[in-house]
């Protein structure tokens, strides 16, 4: 008879088989992982990049911010001491003789290699003042601001119930309590600024930038002294000189005594500031002057553009 003898497999061989299955496993399984910790690594250097990117960004604007801050301070102070040294000046009658200077011209000088100023001084008797000036000087103002004569007349009168202590209307009747479209009504005082007309209803935008440039109260003057007038002053009221025969009726020689100064300094790097002061000369050993006035003011380029400094500011 014929026996089939069953054929076993050695124990070392099943071993081996496992142990390459195995394997073979794990080099499949550290393949994916592998994949995986490399995506992964992408992402976060990413990520870092990102982060450091807006760090470097934040701390560059920082910087920019603090420079322009420092570079602005710079800007004011230059500005402020330019004011007190002219104001010293002015008490010290070294720019009194220059009616010119006087005028509201400015002039460019060089502070230092990377910031120049330009200045100019108004006598304040060379505006109009809103308190004591003539009606002719005013109603000529208004006439050469392009108010009609009726224009002109009613708002004088309303700048003069605005002003004045009662509250009977220039016109007769009674003043109004409450402007039309506003709260409030006349002041029933002086003007403290020239920048109240634009309370007085009849008041233009067109009229008030002009009007606020060429009047004051401080000069305490009827008139006005034409030599120290602003030119845009003179072209409103039509006068050429101190000898022009339309001047005689309105002059009144200044007493020299408050003065408006604005001093604006400027930077290479494009930094700003305006500084306007009001000052009285004392002329006392111990205080030649004093402010009556101090304010910040919008940039206004009054210099022309090929204009260069003629003079160092600290002479």
């Amino acid at each position: 008879a014929y026996r089939r003898q069953a054929k076993t497999v050695p124990y070392d061989s099943v071993m081996v088989c496992l142990m390459r299955h195995q394997l073979l496993n794990i080099k499949q399984s550290s393949t994916h992982e592998s994949g995986f910790v490399l995506v992964s690594v992408i992402w976060i250097a990413g990520l870092l990049a990102v982060m450091a990117t807006a760090f470097t960004i934040g701390i560059r604007s920082y910087t920019l911010a603090g420079r322009n801050v420092i570079q602005g301070e710079r800007a004011q102070a230059i500005a402020d001491g330019m004011v007190m040294l002219t104001a010293y000046k002015l008490a010290s009658e070294d720019l009194l003789g220059s009616p010119h200077v006087a005028a509201g011209v400015a002039e460019l000088c060089q502070w230092s290699t990377s910031a120049t100023v330009s200045v100019t001084i108004q006598d304040q008797g060379g505006l109009v003042d809103l308190n004591t000036a003539s009606p002719p000087l005013i109603d000529r103002l208004l006439e050469g601001l392009g108010f009609a004569k009726p224009e002109s007349e009613a708002l004088q009168a309303t700048i003069r119930d605005y002003r004045d202590p009662d509250y009977d209307a220039q016109t007769g009747g009674s003043e109004p309590t409450t402007y039309p479209g506003r709260k409030s009504g006349p002041k029933n005082g002086p003007f403290s600024t020239p920048e109240e007309l634009d309370q007085i209803p009849g008041m233009t935008e067109q009229a008030f930038a002009p009007l606020a440039r060429g009047t004051t109260v401080s000069s305490q003057q009827m008139g006005i002294d034409v030599d120290r007038a602003p030119v845009e002053l003179r072209q409103l009221l039509g006068i050429h000189g101190a000898g022009d025969p339309e001047a005689l009726a309105l002059a009144s020689p200044s007493p020299q005594r408050v003065f408006a100064i604005d001093a604006a300094a400027e930077l290479t790097d494009g930094s700003r500031f305006t500084r306007h002061a009001l000052i009285a000369l004392l002329r006392q050993p111990d205080r030649p002057f004093a402010i009556l006035g101090w304010q910040q003011r919008n940039w206004i380029d009054r210099k022309a553009p090929d204009a260069s400094p003629s003079q160092p500011c600290l002479n």
